[in-house]
Parts: C-alpha cells; sequence; structure tokens
C-alpha cells in the first residue's frame, strides 16, 4: 500500500481468519507495511491490534502460541479472537484500540482545552428550530 492509504491514521486492526493460515501470514505481512510507512506525530508505531477472526467456528488453523509469538514479535498492544459474524468480543477490543488511541492524546486535549475554547458559546442548541423553510430564503 502507498503512504496516502495510512495518512493521519491513529490506530490499526490487523484481522486474519483462524481458520486459514495463508491470511496468518498476510496479516503479519501488512502490520510490517503499515510499521514501514505510519508513525504517530511523535515518530511512535502506531497502537495496532491484532484479531483472529472465526472463532465460533471449531476449526483452528492457527493455534494461540502462534498467535502469542505474533503478537509479541509485532508490537502490537493486544491481540483477541473475535467472530464478526456472532459480534463476539467485537465491541470490546475496539473499545481497547480507541482507548489506546485516546490516551496517546491526552496532552494534545489539554492544550487545546488551554487554547481559549469556551464549551457553552460552541455549543448548538437543536431543541430550537428556524422559522425559515426552504432553500435559500
Amino acid at each position: 500500500m502507498t503512504r496516502v492509504y495510512y495518512r493521519d491514521a491513529q490506530g490499526c486492526i490487523v484481522m486474519f481468519d483462524l481458520n486459514k493460515r495463508s491470511t496468518f501470514h498476510s496479516a503479519m505481512k501488512w502490520k510490517k507495511d503499515v510499521e514501514a510507512k505510519c508513525q504517530l506525530p511523535d515518530g511512535s508505531s502506531l497502537p495496532a491490534i491484532l484479531l483472529g477472526n472465526k472463532c465460533d467456528l471449531p476449526v483452528r488453523d492457527v493455534n494461540q502460541d502462534e498467535i502469542e509469538y505474533a503478537y509479541k514479535k509485532g508490537n502490537y498492544i493486544g491481540w483477541t479472537e473475535v467472530s464478526a459474524k456472532e459480534g463476539l468480543m467485537v465491541d470490546d477490543c475496539m473499545k481497547f484500540l480507541v482507548d489506546a488511541m485516546l490516551s496517546r492524546d491526552v496532552g494534545k486535549i489539554s492544550v487545546v482545552e488551554d487554547a481559549g475554547m469556551d464549551e457553552e458559546r460552541d455549543k448548538v442548541d437543536i431543541s430550537k428550530t428556524s422559522k425559515k423553510r426552504g432553500c435559500c430564503k
């Protein structure tokens, strides 16, 4: 992939099919590509999670020891098995990734708040209705 594809990325999900070893190997290549082409503004790696999909199926072509090894070697912030079809662990791992992304931005948020943001002024009251109707009147 080109660098444009990764522009402004703040986090990364690398997913593979637990039942197809080839997707596991491809996922490792994707992670290397991300590491080579994308960094956070401070130069650190993107927070990335490794997800093994289709945990709802009984057969596994990739075992947990292999996943654990790839997780450690690939500098992921975590890994888990998920089922996109059944929704198993999907919300939990997304929350985990978003929390990791936001924890890296804590300093940036306080700088913005110190820059003069007026919370009351910037609110929009959506309960008020406009008396104007139609376009461009």
